[in-house]
């Protein structure tokens, strides 16, 4: 527990945390449409940019990111009344906080993203189907083990800590 007052590390529902998180789900979905139009339009230019970067890719980093913009404020926290906050000082996250806050979620889209890059960019073979494979069943693996750990990290957290908040010191609070 860290000096400040026991009353504003209150633990947040998870029901909040999670209309604020499909929130912030919509938006950014959106907005990686709107970008991924307009590299379509650059593409037109520089061939092959939206070959490197899928509306995918662009919607998990936007993803990884969302709890830097707006001072631990992303939109569907800001709907919801949240924030995150660093543990120890209370200050807006960093952007490496936030980083790592997210990765836990997004890790296996982002992972089959870049796999998929580099497939394209290297010479074709039947090996590429067994990375795809084995991408697959990682990530089913990810999928039935991760995620569930995050939901069993919280539930037992008296502060409503996921595995993402301790792996990146951060804390969600009522704002």
């Amino acid at each position: 527990m860290n000096d400040y007052e026991d009353e504003q590390v209150a633990r947040v529902p998870a029901s909040k945390r999670g209309v604020a998180f499909l929130c912030d789900v919509v938006v950014i979905f959106v907005a990686s449409v709107l970008i991924t139009t307009v590299m379509h339009l650059i593409d037109l230019v520089v061939p092959l940019l939206t070959r490197y970067l899928s509306q995918v890719l662009i919607a998990c980093l936007l993803l990884l990111i969302r709890d830097y913009f707006n001072s631990g404020r992303g939109f569907g926290k800001m709907f919801m009344g949240l924030e995150v906050v660093d543990y120890d000082t209370w200050e807006s996250p960093s952007i490496m906080q936030s980083i790592k806050r997210n990765i836990f979620l997004f890790a296996p889209v982002i992972m089959a993203e870049l796999v998929q890059i580099i497939l394209f960019v290297l010479p074709k073979g039947a090996w590429g189907s067994w990375i795809t494979l084995a991408l697959t069943v990682l990530g089913g693996i990810y999928v039935f083990v991760i995620l569930p750990l995050e939901f069993v990290v919280y539930n037992k957290s008296e502060e409503g800590r996921r595995l993402g908040d301790l792996f990146a010191n951060t804390i969600v609070i009522e704002s």
